[in-house]
């Protein structure tokens, strides 16, 4: 019995440090990414793109550029069509599908999947929709239903970390 007792309290031991040492991994990893996402980013281009049910393509617009200035948490977007500066938050994450910045800018939370983050250059990428989703979009003067779209932002930064 005594033998038994040992061998759980060990297992339960060996599987807390094999946890504790990816939560750690994890969470410099985070770090990691938040300190080179530090900086003023200029937007250079956005698109969003809009697809069908089974993933086809239906057409993509210019959207709105917003520059970005990161630092420790906190967020100004600055939107050039407007000349609009709100204020808000950010965090990184680790999901299942890669780095996530959550932003919360003007009461609004977006979920931006970070495609490409090597300093100067950042990419990310915001899907709305999904399945058994419709939606309307005016393109090209036709109205398109759709039930995906993909919002694309690629920045540059002179200021950033590597």
């Amino acid at each position: 019995m005594t033998i038994n007792r040992l061998l759980i309290i060990l297992f339960i031991a060996v599987v807390a440090v094999g946890c504790s040492k990816k939560t750690n991994e994890t969470n410099e990893q985070v770090v990691s990414i938040g300190n080179k996402l530090s900086g003023t980013w200029v937007q250079k281009t956005s698109t969003i793109f809009y697809y069908d049910d089974y993933g086809n393509l239906l057409g993509a617009v210019s959207g709105l550029l917003v520059n970005l200035k990161l630092d420790s948490g906190l967020i100004q977007a600055y939107d050039v069509g407007y000349h609009q500066t709100l204020t808000g938050q950010y965090s990184v994450m680790t999901a299942s599908r890669g780095n996530v910045l959550d932003m919360t800018v003007g009461g609004v939370t977006h979920y931006y999947d970070i495609t490409v983050l090597n300093p100067p250059n950042l990419t990310l990428s915001e899907t709305i929709g999904g399945l058994n989703n419709t939606s309307t979009v005016v393109l090209g003067g036709r109205e398109i239903i759709y039930t995906k779209s993909v919002q694309q932002n690629i920045y540059t930064s002179s200021d950033a970390k590597n």
